[in-house]
């Protein structure tokens, strides 16, 4: 009898296992979103807190102490399991260019491996995020539902509730009243105009020059016209060149935007790797086309390559008994 007593109370005082399990590390965030991390925060554990999922509350030291750990999971194991947790949740929020890429891991402390994990990107808006936090939480919950030692006391599997198939009633016709046809009135006739006569254009008066005896009339060849294939070549050199400079400014903001990356987002970083590799590759081959199309421009432009040739220069020579034409 005293052993069942003792048994009983040993149940009673002994804690579930949903009492403080889960450390929620604050997250890591970059330094071109580090002004939205409180609000990140709040999201999160309100997500946790609204589940019903038992947490271990964190004081500013215990918060600052997993910060230092920063990426590193057996760091954040370690201290975590100092706190009496079985598993912390870790997030990773970085931006790369217009968007932000989240990064949720839950991980088991005795391992310091991950048991599940969440990915999620919104636009570079701070709502967006904000949402995004918000879906990538309750697709984490569902996974801390499944772990016995992290569901909520008494919390159960939801049961599957059968639904018979309805068979859809097909709607009823509805005939339309029919509309009272009125007869269309008979347009009155027109008078047809009738067309006006166009204006014959006035013959332009002649104008004669008399030329005195001797003259020398003589005509200016037209000037050639613009090289239009050396200004081509010229000008699509330069479109190529400064795409090759586009391309180079695109692969630095990758490479910057993997330097923001933590090291523990190796998938994002290899990703931002590789983009900036080619984009350095098609870079340096778009400048070295424009150039070498800027310079073949120079010379067709200089050496009249493409250009109209010049139309000979004519004269007349008018006298008493008449002219000739001399070129």
């Amino acid at each position: 009898m005293r052993a069942l007593l003792l048994a009983s109370l040993s149940l009673l005082l002994a804690p579930t296992l949903a009492e403080a399990q889960l450390v929620v590390v604050p997250p890591v965030v970059g330094p071109n979103v580090k002004s939205w991390e409180k609000n990140i925060g709040a999201e999160m554990l309100k997500k946790v807190d609204g589940a019903k999922v038992q947490r271990i509350k964190l004081d500013k030291t215990k918060a600052d102490g997993l910060r230092k750990c920063k990426n590193t999971l057996s760091c954040l194991a370690e201290a975590s399991g100092e706190l009496g947790a079985s598993h912390f949740l870790h997030t990773i929020v970085a931006r790369r260019g217009s968007e932000v890429k989240v990064q949720f891991t839950l991980v088991a402390v005795d391992s310091a491996k991950p048991v599940a994990q969440q990915r999620m990107k919104a636009t570079a808006k701070k709502a967006k995020v904000l949402a995004s936090i918000r879906d990538g939480m309750d697709a984490m919950l569902e996974e801390i539902m499944k772990l016995p030692e992290l569901a909520p006391a008494g919390a159960s599997p939801p049961l599957a509730v059968f639904t018979p198939p309805t068979t859809p009633t097909p709607p009823i016709a509805v005939i339309p009243p029919k509309a009272e046809v009125k007869p269309e009135p008979k347009p009155e006739p027109v008078a047809k105009a009738e067309p006006k006569p166009e204006p014959k254009p006035e013959p332009k008066p002649e104008v004669r020059t008399q030329a005195s005896p001797g003259l020398l009339v003589r005509e200016e060849a037209p000037k050639p016209g613009p090289n239009w294939l050396a200004w081509g070549t010229l000008g699509g050199g330069v479109a190529v060149a400064g795409a090759g400079t586009l391309m180079l400014v695109l692969a630095n903001s990758d490479i910057s935007s993997r330097n923001e990356t933590p090291q523990v987002d190796t998938a994002l970083r290899q990703e931002l790797t590789d983009s900036a590799g080619m984009k350095q590759n098609l870079g340096v081959t778009f400048l070295i086309a424009g150039g070498a199309a800027i310079a073949t421009g120079v010379v067709f432009h200089v050496l009249g390559i493409g250009a109209d040739e010049p139309a000979a220069e004519r004269s007349w020579l008018v006298g008493p008994a008449g002219g000739y034409v001399t070129f």
